[in-house]
């Protein structure tokens, strides 16, 4: 990578459906502070508090206290409930439809801004329950708003039918709004 001049990468979890591709203040801001890895984490008052205050800090390694580093041993194992497919009698692998098995985690997932992709239906997720229900598609190309800014005067008083595509035009057109299938 050094060779062809690339100097930053942004590593992401695929399922995380709040990443911001490149998110271009966050890179500017590790960038800025001479961090070599960064990662956005919320710091919440109670578990079910939504935080979303657009502070940002570096914490890195080298700043962590003993004490800190202490307290990372005593994180709380998660007992997560997993279908563990096997290898039956005959070879032929086997992959339950319940849970045959448990997993020990040890992760500190629980302070990263994320939100699942993959939520199963029927899973308690109302909206997305409904979503699937309805068909409710949309897709909007980066090329055509980064984080939502822009997009009124293309959908304002106006009707879509879902699947749809919002895309960047032809050069340097204005963006296209396609129904149905995309191109």
């Amino acid at each position: 990578m050094e060779s062809r001049g690339i100097k930053h990468v942004h590593v992401y979890c695929v399922d995380n459906i709040l990443v911001k591709m490149a998110d271009p203040v966050f890179i500017g801001f590790c960038m800025a502070k001479g961090a070599r890895c960064g990662a956005k984490i919320l710091t919440e008052m109670t578990p079910l508090e939504i935080s979303n205050d657009k502070t940002f800090i570096v914490y890195t390694y080298d700043d962590k206290s003993q004490d800190h580093q202490a307290q990372e041993e005593q994180l709380a194992h998660h007992v997560a409930k997993k279908k563990i497919p096997y290898v039956g009698e005959n070879l032929e692998t086997i992959k339950p439809s319940s849970p045959n098995g448990i997993k020990m985690e040890k992760f500190v997932f629980d302070v990263f801004h994320f939100a699942s992709a993959k939520k199963e239906k029927g899973s308690g997720d109302n909206q997305k329950d409904a979503d699937e229900e309805n068909g409710i598609v949309c897709e909007i190309s980066p090329l055509v708003s980064y984080a939502g800014e822009g997009l009124e005067d293309l959908v304002k008083e106006k009707s879509f039918v879902s699947p749809l595509y919002l895309e960047q035009g032809p050069s340097d057109e204005k963006p296209v709004v396609r129904q149905g299938e995309r191109s």
